[in-house]
């Protein structure tokens, strides 16, 4: 039997292994069919939250016109709504996909003015475009990552802790947030505070529009 063959059909069988096996908690790449690979983390998550960038979703739109953003501010007037209690941290991260506008007034900080968080663990800032728009930015100070205490998986059992962190390591308020991040819905707005030295910042988001 020659070599090609021998592989392809070591291969084939590798394949089938993974689409067989069971998925555990921090499973490693690559997944069974209804998970998908988050390849920062080289683990598998539930491919019903497979909304990031790139060839894994659609990307996070590039801007956001005057219009749009008074729409989505329109939003923090509303009576609040229910709030939302994920039973796992998979069932969280679905539920913050996409874009948020701070309501104001507000303070500043990792947050603001608005960002988009997406399904590989990562986030964006949004800043003004000058004219009441928004527009997506770049750089150390304006994309990072946001983590949760365990896996997708998970069982939150209550803890409502988020960790959103700018890429050039920043410790103030404006590149770092560590503390309970809860939701709600009809309308859709998230609440968050960052406990800071002697200090604490409460901070609403309402989502901006979906592509």
């Amino acid at each position: 039997m020659s070599r090609l063959i021998i592989t392809t059909l070591v291969a084939a069988s590798i394949t089938a292994c993974v689409g067989q096996r069971a998925i555990t908690e921090d499973q490693q790449c690559p997944c069974a069919p209804g998970w998908a690979c988050d390849q920062a983390r080289d683990v598998c998550i539930p491919s019903s939250i497979d909304a990031g960038t790139g060839s894994d979703g659609p990307a996070a739109p590039a801007a956001f016109s005057s219009a749009e953003v008074q729409a989505a501010l329109a939003q923090c007037d509303l009576p609040h709504g229910p709030a939302l209690s994920p039973a796992t941290y998979g069932e969280k991260r679905a539920l913050m996909l996409g874009a948020w506008i701070d309501c104001p007034p507000a303070p500043d900080t990792v947050y603001s003015p608005a960002l988009v968080f997406m399904a590989d663990g990562t986030w964006q800032r949004y800043l003004s475009d000058g004219n009441g728009g928004l527009m997506l930015a770049y750089g150390v100070q304006n994309q990072g990552r946001y983590s949760f205490p365990f896996s997708d998986i998970s069982s939150t059992n209550g803890d409502s802790t988020v960790a959103v962190a700018v890429a050039s390591g920043d410790s103030s308020p404006t590149g770092f947030g560590d503390g309970p991040m809860t939701l709600e819905a009809s309308p859709s707005r998230m609440h968050a505070i960052i406990n800071y030295i002697d200090q604490t910042l409460e901070i609403w988001l309402v989502t901006l529009p979906a592509e």
